[in-house]
């Protein structure tokens, strides 16, 4: 029987320089004594527009695709979304005795509806998912919700795997600091967003219940980090309020604490969709790092949950009014340690070690 050492890990993402769980999973495996190693995709296209951006995204997963089918490994851990170049792990699966760990984070198939309202694209990418989680040795979900899914479509083997911060999430700078050179008094509460700017992410729901706030309460900031295709309707809102809007625009995931122990409140603004009822506090990682620095989170569009405050989405702004007005949920600290332990276990088992 081989020791941990003796096999090769190899982690798939469609963007891995971007994705936290992906280097959560990297350094518990390397403490576990697996040989891991990242593939970076090789297509690095970026071009620009709405066509721009799918044809782009096309050919760098149909680069990755190739890549898959031909890296050397012992078990390939692939990371939803997309799902698409996951199908090549199934193809190479009959000719070369490989394991294969399939992380689910999201219900991509309804997310591509959701974006495209195209049936047919639905349809395809449904059948992926379900192709490969009937194909994965092990199927790890970031939730519950998600694993009763994947039990239900045919997978062999389920195992939740909560998408929870490092223990060592903490802030280099000083609450008192990061409010001094951005110009807050202790007087005035700092609202925060963490995340992409897209409609998914509920950016309209965040911006409109900016603009109501702020006709209730003038001693409020709201504090916007991240970027996305919705930049310039915040920068539009920025314009109009220039004193208590500020953009942050992306920072590195080592500088977000600092953010996070600075403000007052949190929030996490989602519509509600046909799968809204698949998201919770275990798999969304802005949620777990809120909580993990003890700051209050007004939520919206997920399932419900002690870990934060959850309204409606067109009622977004009246849960910051009420969390501002100190009716709050304390959030309880969950970290990635029980989840690395229960990651080995996962592996070792896998494995036969």
């Amino acid at each position: 029987m081989r020791e941990q050492s003796f096999y090769s890990v190899v982690l798939v993402g469609a963007e891995p320089e971007k994705m936290t769980r992906l280097w959560k999973i990297y350094r518990s495996l390397r403490k576990g004594k697996f040989r891991v190693s990242v593939l970076h995709p090789k297509s690095k296209l970026r071009l620009k527009g709405f066509t721009g951006r799918i044809l782009s995204g096309f050919l760098r997963y149909l680069t990755l695709f190739f890549q898959v089918l031909f890296v050397q490994a012992d078990v390939i851990h692939f990371f939803n979304v997309p799902d698409f170049p996951g199908v090549s792990i199934l193809l190479r699966k009959r000719f070369v005795n490989t394991k294969f760990i399939y992380d689910v984070r999201s219900p991509w198939s309804d997310e591509v509806y959701y974006f495209t309202r195209m049936r047919v694209l639905w349809f395809l990418a449904r059948l992926i998912e379900r192709v490969l989680i009937r194909g994965a040795d092990i199927v790890i979900t970031v939730n519950e919700p998600l694993a009763k899914r994947t039990k239900k479509w045919g997978a062999r083997r389920v195992e939740v795997v909560p998408n929870y911060p490092d223990e060592n999430f903490k802030p280099r700078a000083t609450r008192q600091k990061m409010r001094e050179e951005n110009g807050v008094s202790e007087e005035c509460k700092v609202v925060l967003f963490v995340g992409k700017l897209s409609r998914i992410e509920g950016v309209p729901i965040l911006l409109h219940a900016i603009q109501m706030v702020l006709s209730k309460r003038s001693n409020v900031v709201f504090w916007i980090v991240g970027d996305g295709p919705l930049r310039r309707s915040v920068e539009f809102l920025i314009g109009k309020h220039p004193a208590h809007v500020k953009f942050f625009g992306w920072q590195p995931h080592n500088k977000i604490p600092d953010f996070i122990v600075a403000s007052d409140l949190c929030v996490v603004p989602r519509y509600k969709t046909l799968f809204s009822h698949l998201f919770n506090d275990q798999g969304i990682l802005k949620v777990n790092e809120y909580a993990a620095l003890g700051k209050p989170i007004v939520a919206s569009g997920i399932l419900p949950s002690n870990q934060y405050i959850l309204v409606e989405p067109d009622r977004f702004h009246l849960g910051i009014l009420k969390a501002l007005n100190g009716e709050i949920v304390i959030p309880k600290r969950r970290t990635w340690s029980s989840c690395a332990k229960k990651l080995l276990s996962i592996y070792k088992e896998l494995m036969g070690v």
